[in-house]
């Protein structure tokens, strides 16, 4: 595939220049505008570029959605009020270093596929919009009750959580082994590394945080054998 030109030059290396460790906090809205033009940047594909029209097609829709999820993202974190500018520049750090707010300016400087341009700006704008939900409920906590583990995964999420994120799951090979138990209770089954998998008992709490009060369990029925001892013993809220 031809390649294409970069989107945003690369900052040439300073050198003898001393780095000032705490670069100044950015005006959000200067990195959100120009957040929306990058997203917005089209990456000028040419049918002719790939080796079937399928391959092309297929590369149309993943920047489509994409962008779809960049621009709902970016649309969220500008409604975020008040913003957080310090937030949001360390959010950058989680692009691995492709997206960079340098002297005022977006810089774009990919390790990988230039295409993957999208997903950058999704990286920041996730850990942005999280960091954001754990700032503002570390001063003002909520307090959910639950019916069911889709409110529990909602929760979560609103305080910026990502307990239930598709990454981190797979990141531990969770996955849930019941229902919502006792309106905050639930177990789980991970990875157990050299041992096929091991189950344990989390804890909803009314902040939205999950708690993890038992692990090691060889099924899910010891897991619940152990619950229910445990709730023996438990007062009634």
């Amino acid at each position: 595939m031809t390649a294409t030109a970069p989107l945003i030059e690369p900052v040439p290396p300073i050198i003898d220049t001393p780095v000032d460790p705490v670069p100044p906090a950015p005006n959000p809205e200067d990195v959100f505008t120009a957040l929306d033009r990058f997203i917005n940047h089209r990456p000028g594909l040419r049918v002719t570029d790939y080796p079937s029209l399928h391959a092309y097609r297929t590369e149309i829709n993943q920047l489509s959605r994409d962008r779809y999820a960049a621009i709902t993202l970016l649309t969220l974190a500008r409604n975020m009020n008040p913003p957080y500018p310090e937030l949001l520049l360390a959010a950058f750090s989680t692009s691995g270093g492709q997206l960079r707010w340098h002297s005022g300016r977006l810089v774009y400087e990919p390790t990988g596929s230039e295409l993957a341009y999208r997903q950058a700006a999704i990286c920041v704008l996730t850990e942005y919009t999280n960091s954001w939900k754990r700032e503002q409920y570390r001063f003002h906590p909520p307090h959910f009750t639950y019916e069911n583990l889709g409110d529990v995964k909602m929760a979560n999420a609103s305080i910026g959580g990502v307990w239930f994120a598709p990454k981190t799951m797979k990141c531990w090979g969770t996955t849930l082994a019941s229902k919502l138990i006792a309106g905050k209770y639930f177990i789980t089954s991970e990875k157990n590394a050299g041992k096929g998998r091991s189950h344990s008992i989390q804890m909803a709490s009314p902040d939205g945080r999950i708690e993890t009060i038992g692990t090691g369990y060889e099924t899910a029925a010891k897991a619940r054998k152990a619950l229910k001892q445990l709730l023996k013993g438990e007062p009634e809220s």
